[in-house]
């Protein structure tokens, strides 16, 4: 089936290739464009029984904010999750690519906590952040700690224009950001705290007057 929706794994269909990790778009018998990931390497009996435990709970998995798991693949010769495609740039190559306001980058981080909160509720056998801080992530976080607060210049994109007050709150979120990566913290503000605040934050936020007009002008399905 997957040699027949990535058209025998062609070149064409081929979208991403790195050393771990093929990713191509494919598009099965019913017509839905679908992301093949095929996992390169060697696996062990151990690690393969792994991968179906995690392909069982991530197929169940459906929330607006999650990219939904269709089925997946998994034998001596080929390990490959199926999952829908979705369109345009990930969240790195969107902050890097463009500069996207304050309020838009809030209300990503918004639906980021959402897609969160609705695992720890539905789903707390899914694990969390401490694999990938082991892999590299711990010395990024380094980093904001060396510069905050008293270079908080260095952590923040010159090219927004920001205000004194958003300064204050992206100064805030990465105190926020510190305390919920602290391993040594036993106490954690929990995911619908964060929420709100990134709520109350976001709500204060001024609408700009593009936003305002298509609000006032527009055909009223607008939010």
């Amino acid at each position: 089936m997957l040699n027949a929706a990535t058209n025998r794994f062609s070149r064409k269909n081929l979208v991403v290739k790195s050393e771990g990790i093929d990713i191509y778009k494919g598009k099965p018998r019913n017509g839905t464009e679908v992301r093949v990931e095929i996992y390169k390497g060697n696996s062990s009996r151990e690690d393969r029984q792994r991968f179906v435990k995690e392909c069982k709970v991530l197929a169940q998995l459906y929330h607006k904010n999650l990219v939904q798991v269709f089925g997946w693949c998994n034998d001596r010769k080929m390990r490959a999750i199926v999952a829908e495609w979705t369109e345009g740039e990930n969240v790195e190559m969107w902050l890097l690519g463009s500069v996207p306001p304050w309020k838009e980058r809030l209300k990503v981080l918004m639906g980021v906590v959402e897609g969160m909160s609705y695992l720890q509720e539905q789903w707390p056998q899914v694990g969390r952040p401490e694999q990938d801080f082991e892999r590299g992530h711990a010395g990024f976080i380094e980093y904001i700690r060396m510069n905050y607060p008293g270079n908080w210049r260095n952590l923040i994109d010159a090219r927004m224009k920001l205000s004194e007050n958003m300064v204050d709150q992206a100064k805030h979120g990465i105190g926020l950001g510190l305390i919920c990566t602290d391993q040594s913290n036993s106490k954690y503000p929990s995911l619908n705290q964060i929420f709100n605040m990134l709520t109350t934050v976001y709500n204060s936020c001024p609408v700009k007057a593009s936003e305002n007009r298509s609000r006032t002008h527009g055909d009223g399905d607008r939010t």
